[in-house]
């Protein structure tokens, strides 16, 4: 190695810019974009995931006419959604913690950086908190089953429902209750019903 080269370094790291400082920003920024990826594959899922189950039963059902019936979801493939999407948020959710717990673990980081990631497990350990609280709420209210997903901007409630659509003044008291558990406003709540069939 020069001497040049070696004094280059040397004062890099003293003043602060070493190479650590510039895997941590690289770090940093890439956990944000998992965790944003990660997000974005949930919400494609549960957008996807009432649409994939039919095909799928489609595809396995045997066609024994030309004139083919189009069977109702059921009800035990209404709660696997639930189900599936349950699992997948908390399989999510584990990763993003455990993502925060290496990092806190990490004795190079600087302290700005632990404090966020600090800051970003409570935020998660009261989303799922608020989360239960509210699905407990709807199911309370004599729902079949519900999923809450609660997000900076909006909070949606997909709920199991034996009906075409839940009634204006039913779906607006159900707006205000999980409102005030998830504490934002009742215009920020957006409720999906999924159709069961018994």
């Amino acid at each position: 190695m020069v001497q040049g080269d070696w004094s280059y370094l040397k004062s890099k790291r003293v003043n602060g810019e070493g190479d650590l400082g510039v895997v941590f920003k690289v770090g940093r920024k890439f956990v944000y974009f998992v965790v944003g990826l990660l997000l974005v594959a949930i919400c494609s899922w549960v957008i996807l995931a009432g649409r994939s189950v039919p095909e799928r039963v489609k595809e396995a059902a045997p066609v024994t006419s030309s004139t083919s019936t189009k069977k109702p979801e059921t009800v035990g493939q209404d709660r696997g959604f639930f189900s599936e999407y349950r699992l997948e948020r908390e399989r999510t959710r584990d990763q993003q913690v455990e993502l925060l717990r290496e990092m806190l673990n990490n004795a190079n980081l600087d302290p700005k950086s632990r404090e966020k990631a600090a800051a970003r497990l409570v935020e998660i350990s009261m989303t799922i908190d608020r989360e239960m609280k509210a699905e407990a709420l709807v199911k309370a209210r004599g729902y079949e089953d519900c999923v809450v997903i609660v997000q900076p901007s909006l909070t949606t409630v997909i709920v199991s429902y034996k009906g075409a659509a839940i009634p204006l003044d039913e779906e607006n008291e159900l707006k205000e209750q999980v409102a005030s558990v998830i504490q934002c406003r009742p215009n920020h709540v957006c409720v999906i019903t999924r159709a069961s069939v018994k």
